[in-house]
């Protein structure tokens, strides 16, 4: 049985279960479906997937700042056949499993109604390599990066028809505050991009406006920082006749 890997990374949003129950009871029943779910929210639900097989839920504390790209990173090391990134969706097409397995073609990366639609993304697991080179940015520039990715790897783009699916707003959207910048290294990847002018006429002659990515200006970075675990280690002196704490500083990868 085909195994297709759903990532769904969130922040602050109430209606995982939901779209998750919405996915599940959609399904053909005949393809293995894997739920790989990363809330970023200050309450952990992870008592809500408990009877669900299918799904292994991780809670990110809601001020981690590492981004989108970093947790699809982490899925996209699981095992799977075909590999699915979709967003808030409030409808989608009965059998939707079923039917992406059957239309799907070697070297293609089916997207939602835009050119690139980072609220739908499904390929295989060859393809889906690509999607690592995203790892830079958290969140704006994700689409454009993809599509000069797709180009220079002679990948081919398919939109799936608006009948198939339909989403509300991301909620990161909507948050009063958001970690980490939603711009992180942003300018960097749109300068380079437009530096490309092989790419740039490949868009001027599908009608993809490039002017639209415009460069940000003031400080849109993250501070690079490392994340670290502190382990205290007790250690019984009998010379001294005392405890001994060592501090030993790891870093997390």
């Amino acid at each position: 049985m085909k195994k297709i890997n759903v990532f769904l990374y969130f922040y602050k949003n109430k209606n995982i279960k939901n779209i998750v129950d919405m996915l599940n009871k959609t399904s053909s029943k005949n393809v293995n479906i894997f739920f790989d779910i990363y809330d970023q929210d200050n309450e952990n639900k992870v008592n809500q997937y408990i009877n669900l097989k299918n799904v292994r839920y991780n809670h990110i504390f809601w001020d981690k700042m590492f981004g989108i790209s970093y947790y699809r990173n982490r899925s996209l090391d699981n095992e799977f056949d075909y590999f699915l990134e979709i967003k808030n969706i409030n409808f989608i097409k009965e059998n939707w499993d079923k039917e992406l397995i059957d239309i799907h073609e070697d070297n293609i990366l089916y997207s939602g109604k835009n050119k690139i639609d980072m609220n739908f993304l499904f390929t295989d697991k060859k393809n889906s390599l690509f999607l690592k080179d995203l790892y830079n940015l958290k969140y704006y520039g994700q689409d454009i990066l993809l599509l000069y990715l797709t180009y220079k790897n002679k990948l081919n783009i398919k939109n799936i028809n608006e009948s198939f699916v339909s989403f509300n707003t991301d909620t990161i959207l909507s948050s009063d505050y958001i970690p980490y910048s939603l711009y992180h290294n942003y300018n960097k990847t749109i300068s380079l991009i437009k530096s490309d002018l092989e790419f740039v006429s490949y868009c001027n002659s599908n009608n993809i406006d490039l002017s639209s990515y415009k460069l940000k200006g003031g400080q849109v970075d993250d501070l690079n920082y490392f994340e670290f675990k502190y382990n205290i280690d007790y250690k019984e002196s009998e010379k001294f006749k005392n405890t001994i704490k060592t501090l030993k500083i790891e870093k997390v990868e």
